[in-house]
Formats: structure tokens, C-alpha cells, sequence
């Protein structure tokens, strides 16, 4: 009964604070335009809002939504850094990460990951400062890789129901989840095109990268075990091989959208 509160708790507070943070996305965005020219919105400095709320109600307008902004932009970061470290700290419980990572401190925070993300966090905040583009292309690379596990998990909702293995017992009908996930797995790959080929080939190094983490997770949970499977051993032998012709094409000037050397 705890886990049915729980998930009802949860999908309540997604869809209240979906609906809260477009009701304000709405608002700001048509705020302005009852205010100011298009012109002069162009010419504000962000953020916009601090500007146009300081000219309709005075001075401490514009602070209180400049305190806003860095008390959001603290609070994301916290969350985030929490966030990342979370995730390798539960993958250790289940087996997916090392158990290195499952390591807490005197106040159950999971340290191993803490340090680990925040120093991967800190030399990607170097490289930004030492690259004028480094940020962006960062950006679109991370948000490349993220779409092979969308995928996944649409491809894998298909494989259920031409299986025949969708639960019975799930709230969204057969016909839905067909739909949703024929569309879910056809708009993927439309989106790995649309965003670039040639930053999923470079993602695929960070992906080579993970394989490192697999086996050495796999050897903890499963010593007399060989790591990969039949099929998991062509797909890491994949990915390494496209990231060897990444880096090759990188430091070649073949992938000049990404990096020029």
C-alpha cells in the first residue's frame, strides 16, 4: 500500500508542477509584450524580468527577481550534484556499478560518488573556460547520448507487446502502448538524426569509456562469470570500434562540427 501512496504522491506532484512551471513560463513569456516594444526587450541584459518587473513596480522588483535567479540557479545545482551521485550509488546496490560507489559517510551521503561526480563536474567546468565553444558542444553531445536509452526503452515497450508480454494488469490500454511505442522509437531515431550523427559518434567514446565501469562491476558481482554476454560482447566491441574512428576523425579535422584542431 506504501508503494501505491507513494507512486499516487509522486505522479501528483509531477503533473502540479508541470502545470505550475507552465502556468509561469506563460506568464513570462507574455508579460513582457504588455510592456515593452520588441525592440526594447532585445536590448535588456538578462534577466529580462528583473528589467520589466523593476520599471512596473520600482527597484525592489528588479532584486527579488535577481535574488530569485541565483537562489534557482544554487538550488539546481544542489539538486544536480545529488542527483548524479545518486544514480552511480544505486547502480553499486543493484550490481550495475562498482561497489565502490555504494560507499555512504556518517551521514549517509554516498561520498564515493559525491567525489567522483564533482571532479568529473570540475574538469568540465576547465574545459569551458579554456574553450569558448566547449559548453555547446558538450551540451549537444550529452544531449545525444541521453536518446540511445530513450530508444531502449521504447524499442523494448514494442518488443512487449509484439511478444505478447505487456502486463495485464498495467493502467494504459494495449492499443496506447502499441502507439506510444512504435511513435516513441520511430521519433528517437528521427531526433539522433535531426541532432547530429557526428556527435553520436563522438558519444560513443564516453560510451567505450563505460565499458571500463561494466567490467569492472561485473567482475565484483560476478567473478567466475565472463563480463559480457553473447549479444553485449558485439555491442561493446561496436562501440569501441566507433570510438576509435571517432577519435581518429577528431584529430584528423573529419569532425570539424565538433572539434577543429
Amino acid at each position: 500500500m506504501s508503494d501505491r501512496s507513494d507512486a499516487k504522491t509522486v505522479s501528483r506532484a509531477t503533473l502540479l508542477g508541470f502545470l505550475s512551471v507552465t502556468a509561469i513560463y506563460v506568464l513570462v513569456s507574455v508579460l513582457p509584450f504588455g510592456v515593452m516594444s520588441q525592440a526594447q526587450l532585445s536590448a535588456i541584459s538578462p534577466p529580462a524580468m528583473a528589467v520589466i518587473l523593476g520599471s512596473l513596480l520600482g527597484k525592489w522588483a528588479e532584486y527579488f527577481v535577481n535574488a530569485g535567479v541565483i537562489i534557482s540557479v544554487l538550488s539546481c545545482w544542489l539538486v544536480w550534484t545529488i542527483l548524479v551521485a545518486e544514480l552511480p550509488w544505486a547502480g553499486a546496490k543493484d550490481g550495475t556499478y562498482p561497489k565502490v560507489f555504494a560507499k555512504t559517510n556518517k551521514n549517509d551521503a554516498a561520498s564515493v560518488s559525491l567525489w567522483v561526480s564533482s571532479a568529473v563536474m570540475q574538469v568540465m567546468m576547465l574545459l569551458v573556460y579554456f574553450s569558448n565553444n566547449a559548453w555547446n558542444v558538450m551540451l549537444s553531445i550529452t544531449g545525444v547520448m541521453i536518446l540511445p536509452a530513450y530508444i531502449g526503452s521504447t524499442g523494448y515497450l514494442w518488443k512487449l507487446m509484439a511478444t505478447g508480454k505487456y502486463p495485464t494488469t498495467a493502467k494504459i490500454g494495449k492499443p496506447m502502448a502499441l502507439v506510444s511505442s512504435v511513435l516513441g522509437t520511430i521519433y528517437g531515431f528521427w531526433l539522433v538524426f535531426a541532432a547530429g550523427l557526428e556527435y553520436m559518434l563522438v558519444g560513443a567514446v564516453f560510451f567505450a569509456l563505460g565499458n571500463l565501469v561494466f567490467i569492472w562491476a561485473r567482475k565484483e558481482h560476478a567473478p567466475h562469470e565472463f563480463p559480457f554476454g553473447k549479444i553485449e560482447m558485439i555491442v561493446a566491441v561496436a562501440i569501441v570500434a566507433l570510438a576509435a574512428l571517432a577519435l581518429w576523425m577528431l584529430f584528423t579535422g573529419h569532425l570539424t562540427q565538433v572539434y577543429k584542431p
